[in-house]
């Protein structure tokens, strides 16, 4: 257990190993995203979430997130910027969360991206 002060309050945090979550990103047409921004955030109370980390997609629009806290749920939000001066930039998110029950791995389904507003 690691103790530590948030807001002159203090805290206990108690480490438990985490558990992977990995997903894979495409487009309308169902072709793989590559080099899209993953990001990653975990809900902790019914109106917080923590920003937990971000990656890249690789060559097949895969992505994996290590250590993700068990008994969490998390979000997923994808953001693909376009090429210079062409396109539109695009977003994608996760409609439902992934529950990361223990030390396994979560999959989440297909995130397809979508021309942003």
């Amino acid at each position: 257990m690691q103790e530590a002060e948030f807001g002159g309050e203090p805290i206990k945090l108690v480490l438990r190993e985490g558990g992977k979550l990995r997903g894979r990103v495409v487009d309308k047409d169902g072709e793989a995203v590559p080099n899209a921004e993953v990001k990653i955030s975990v809900k902790v109370s019914e109106t917080t979430w923590i920003w937990l980390g971000e990656t890249k997609t690789d060559a097949n629009g895969e992505f994996a997130f290590s250590a993700v806290p068990v008994d969490r749920y998390c979000g997923v939000f994808v953001y693909k910027k376009p090429k210079k001066d062409e396109g539109e930039y695009l977003f994608g998110r996760v409609d439902v969360t992934a529950e990361v029950l223990g030390a396994g791995v979560v999959e989440v389904a297909d995130i397809v991206l979508e021309d942003g507003e």
